[in-house]
């Protein structure tokens, strides 16, 4: 209905300046909802069932700051835009959070500091004056200046073409017996000079609000009332843009002026901003090795991420403790990330280590410390450039062994994104120092080297349709042991042409058995599954591939081939140890490779959850040992990706805006 006046009547270009016509139509929007339903609150404004407003939090706060808090979401980690541009300049997200709810927001707050009375003479002046006419921003500006005789370049200059912001507080307040009043002293974090609301609160909570323009360095007001008060609070309503509402408060007579306790909640939803929150969460994993695995995680909240973000999580066999801290500056990085981590976990497993066998359950104690930076820059509109470093030291202590294996990996990880095509380019260095090996082995250690580059590339065919592709390469180099040349190592650390080889426990597995569907494409990044698949060679280059059929990716078309040539590969149907040209001493199966290694699938891909939850059901293969395998024998090698890592909400929350 709106519209009828924004951008009917009031017929504003709504391709240069959008925030006229969408922007002041939520205006209006919110205020109907304001007088027509005083008691709505903020999630009402996305979802009407009361139960779905539970989950989503924020039920104490009113209608209107639903918009004030989209804008804070972008806001504080500069992803906000100017109001003031055409409408092509805005990303798919901002020109939601900025035209309409950021926009609505501020003409909010212009009538908070105008009064509602004014505000209206004003708008009605703009309907007489320009109905059925076409007017421009310095019009409106014209109109609101002339009615309210006030110098409004704040708002028209400051709100609507920058993204200046404030963040207001309270830095001191004291009473002055000699002069019967009150000094405050109010602070501005940023550079966003705007009106603020004032609040007196005495004992009995008593109120007496004023309405401040701390727009000098100075900051002091002296304040006269018959209140004894008890504390100040800036902005009480939530009209303003502060995008830090929780140090809003001042309380007198106290040590800890600025503090509250935090609020605690045994249930995740969207965080506050107005206040510090504690979140106490029971967890429950589950995996064939270990079975149910309970726990709890306690964080500071995960969304929206904070400067400073905290998280761990203790479960059976499961220890994790995350530290981050967050920049976001307002030139050159969109977002400076530090932060450190460590990851203790216990599994049980049978595997076969250096050719020998352990048993049903062997137990792994893995200890993974680690140091990570990340930098987001913005190149232009809709393209940015992200890249980082992360440093881990990752203990593996096999209790059947001696001593335990240490690897430390750097990785560099490089993304672009551009407005047809994102590409993701990952190279990164091990060294292994390994435990002490049986007695036989004469308790050499083995040390050695290894080397990956990996390139992921997405490109837009249209707006729901992509190509994707991958092309990993990577090897073994400066091995040594008394043999002089690579061994059963080999079978743990080295290379997969499946794609499940995880010797860091970096992916999330549901069974990590020998014949398990569940794969992730990594190394050689076949999808699917082969009866005699080779594993832990000392080279491999790899090319995935795939094309989309169905919209938004939920059908494809994949392809892909894997290759080595290697000397030394582990047959993990036969469980032996495979060497070309050879026979070792502690196998009894002998391989004859004359050719390379080649393993070849394709098929159509299912995503029921892209990324997520994914099914790969093979047309073709091929591979060395067995050469083509027809379609009616291939529906035991469907490969499955349940990408358990993607639901990592910290990751999720902090990259939210990138």
């Amino acid at each position: 209905v709106g519209h009828n006046w924004f951008y009917g009547i009031l017929g504003s270009n709504e391709r240069d300046h959008a925030w006229m016509d969408e922007g002041i139509n939520t205006y209006n929007e919110l205020r109907y909802v304001r007088n027509k339903y005083p008691k709505a609150n903020a999630p009402q404004a996305i979802v009407p069932s009361k139960a779905s407003q539970s989950i989503i939090g924020l039920k104490s706060y009113p209608h209107h700051f639903y918009y004030n808090y989209s804008y804070i979401l972008a806001a504080m980690n500069n992803q906000d835009q100017a109001l003031e541009q055409t409408s092509a300049n805005f990303t798919d997200s901002n020109y939601g959070l900025m035209v309409y709810d950021k926009t609505g927001a501020a003409f909010n707050m212009l009538e908070n500091y105008l009064g509602t009375a004014l505000f209206d003479s004003c708008m009605h002046r703009y309907f007489d004056e320009w109905k059925f006419k076409h007017p421009a921003p310095a019009d409106l500006r014209k109109i609101f200046e002339e009615v309210t005789h006030k110098d409004l370049k704040w708002f028209f200059d400051d709100v609507i073409k920058t993204t200046k912001k404030n963040d207001y507080y309270i830095k001191k307040a004291r009473y002055d017996n000699g002069n019967d009043t009150y000094t405050i002293q109010i602070k501005n974090k940023n550079n966003l000079a705007t009106p603020i609301e004032l609040t007196a609160v005495d004992f009995d909570d008593n109120t007496q609000r004023l309405m401040l323009f701390p727009n000098d360095s100075n900051g002091l007001y002296h304040i006269k009332t018959k209140l004894n008060v008890r504390k100040f609070l800036l902005d009480s309503s939530l009209n303003s843009l502060d995008i830090q509402p929780n140090n809003n408060q001042y309380i007198l007579n106290t040590p800890f002026h600025r503090r509250r306790l935090p609020n605690v909640h045994f249930f995740p939803h969207v965080g506050s901003v107005t206040r510090k929150e504690i979140y106490i969460i029971p967890v429950l994993g589950v995996n064939t090795a270990q079975g149910l695995m309970p726990g709890v995680s306690i964080s500071n909240g995960i969304f929206p991420a904070k400067k400073f973000n905290w998280n761990t999580t203790i479960a059976y066999g499961n220890f994790n403790l995350l530290l981050n801290r967050n920049w976001h500056p307002d030139k050159i990085f969109k977002r400076i990330s530090l932060g450190a981590s460590a990851r203790y976990l216990r599994t049980f497993d049978s595997q076969y280590k250096m050719g020998y066998y352990y048993g049903d359950e062997d137990i792994y104690d893995i200890l993974i410390p680690q140091i990570f930076t990340e930098l987001v820059y913005k190149i232009k509109q809709n393209s940015f450039y992200k890249g980082g470093l992360n440093f881990k030291r990752i203990n593996l202590a096999f209790q059947s062994l001696l001593g335990a294996d240490v690897l430390y990996q750097l990785t560099s990880q490089n993304n672009f994104k551009f407005k047809k095509s994102e590409h993701s380019l990952q190279a990164r260095f091990e060294h292994f120092i390994t435990a002490n090996l049986p007695s036989n082995w004469n308790g050499k250690k083995t040390t050695f080297d290894k080397m990956n580059i990996e390139l992921k590339s997405k490109f837009r065919l249209d707006k729901s349709h992509f190509i994707k592709t991958r092309i990993f390469a990577g090897t073994f180099f400066n091995y040594t042991n008394y043999m002089g040349k690579p061994n059963g190592l080999m079978s743990y650390y080295g290379y997969s042409f499946w794609g499940n080889n995880d010797y860091t426990y970096s992916d999330t597995y549901i069974s990590r058995n020998y014949d398990s569907h569940q794969t992730y494409i990594n190394d050689g990044g076949v999808r699917n599954r082969f009866y005699n698949y080779l594993s832990g060679v000392n080279n491999m280059l790899a090319f995935n591939s795939s094309i989309d059929v169905l919209a938004n990716g939920l059908v494809s078309v994949y392809y892909d081939v894997s290759y080595s040539k290697t000397k030394y590969a582990l047959n993990n149907n036969l469980y032996g140890w495979i060497s070309r040209g050879e026979i070792e001493s502690y196998t009894n199966t002998y391989i004859n490779y004359a050719k390379p290694i080649f393993y070849m699938a394709a098929g159509i891909r299912i995503a029921i959850v892209p990324d997520f939850l994914e099914f790969y059901l093979p047309l073709f293969l091929h591979e060395t040992m067995q050469g083509t395998r027809k379609f009616k024998d291939t529906y035991k090698n469907v490969g499955i990706l349940f990408n358990l890592t993607k639901m990592n909400p910290y990751e999720a929350s902090r990259k939210a805006f990138d």
